[in-house]
């Protein structure tokens, strides 16, 4: 039976161009992207290329461990929660919000 090592993605609408326009919200997305394929294909990102005009790749490679998600799960949370995201657990599983605290205060915007 074949074993998946590692995978490839590109993801065409991060362009260097959106990543200069909004660097912020590239982050962002780049962030939701990780915990997406961490909750649907139990893969984690080893290496994100720098943008290009055609887009993004990101390299994937599956977990092994429960452990090893977990730690996973956290990573991604404590990146996210560094640029403003906020995370809440719905369904037994980390979703995003997609609001912002703002830097004088710590609110929700």
């Amino acid at each position: 039976m074949p074993c998946v090592l590692k995978y490839q993605v590109c993801f065409k609408k991060l362009t260097k161009k959106f990543l200069e326009e909004d660097p912020d919200f590239y982050a962002k997305a780049v962030i939701i992207l990780r915990l997406e394929e961490l909750h649907e294909k139990c893969a984690y990102m080893v290496k994100c290329n720098k943008a290009n005009s055609s887009g993004t790749k990101i390299t994937f490679a599956p977990v092994r461990s429960v452990e090893e998600y977990t730690d996973k799960l956290n990573e991604i949370i404590a990146d996210g929660e560094k640029i403003g995201l906020i995370f809440t657990k719905e369904n037994g599983k980390q979703e995003v919000e997609l609001c912002q605290k703002t830097e004088k205060n710590g609110q929700i915007k």
